[in-house]
């Protein structure tokens, strides 16, 4: 079982942010995997598809951002057979990370991203998969929450970086690649 959660926060106004990368991430891959959403247990909506006989669960936390953790807690707690450090990959925005530039790591802290601080309460670790997609530097005269809260502009690189990294995550879940050899493909392309 692998599960893949996009971070983002919920609600139309939120949509095509550069907070809810993560959530766009999610929702690229479950329509190439042609899975379908539903408002689950786990604090979250979810797509369960099944890959080769392996359960693949996509979600997007109905929680705000800042809450995240509760349902990466949910998923610990309904799965507690799985490993988190090896079958849970989070997908998030990074302020530092240039625009369209992907980061895949499995040990790190969480920066500025207060959604990151909340999963990393959850886990109590820093070994866990993620995923994060650069947004780059919020402008001088924009705050933090104006920035991650602003629509991506049409003509941003941030769109290119989401469709790589669903794509990339595809093939992880099909086999094609290892997650060392996704981290090693996607970081050696973005030193």
């Amino acid at each position: 079982m692998k599960i893949i959660i996009g971070l983002g926060n919920k609600g139309k106004r939120y949509d095509r942010t550069y907070h809810n990368v993560g959530f766009m991430v999610v929702d690229k891959l479950c329509a190439s995997l042609g899975g379908e959403w539903k408002t689950g247990s786990n604090f979250s909506e979810e797509a369960k598809i099944n890959i080769d006989g392996e359960d693949i669960i996509l979600a997007k936390p109905l929680t705000f951002m800042n809450e995240s953790g509760r349902a990466v807690i949910s998923f610990l707690k309904k799965y507690p057979h799985i490993d988190p450090a090896k079958d849970i990959i989070i997908c998030y925005d990074d302020l530092d990370l240039a625009p369209g530039k992907l980061r895949v790591k499995e040990v790190g802290g969480p920066g500025t991203h207060n959604g990151m601080k909340s999963v990393f309460e959850a886990f109590g670790s820093k070994s866990f998969r993620r995923v994060r997609v650069g947004i780059g530097e919020r402008p001088e005269d924009v705050s933090l929450v104006d920035f991650v809260l602003s629509r991506i502009t049409a003509d941003s690189d941030v769109f290119d970086a989401v469709e790589e990294a669903s794509s990339i995550l595809e093939r992880f879940i099909y086999g094609y690649i290892s997650f060392d050899q996704m981290m090693l493909q996607i970081n050696s392309k973005y030193k």
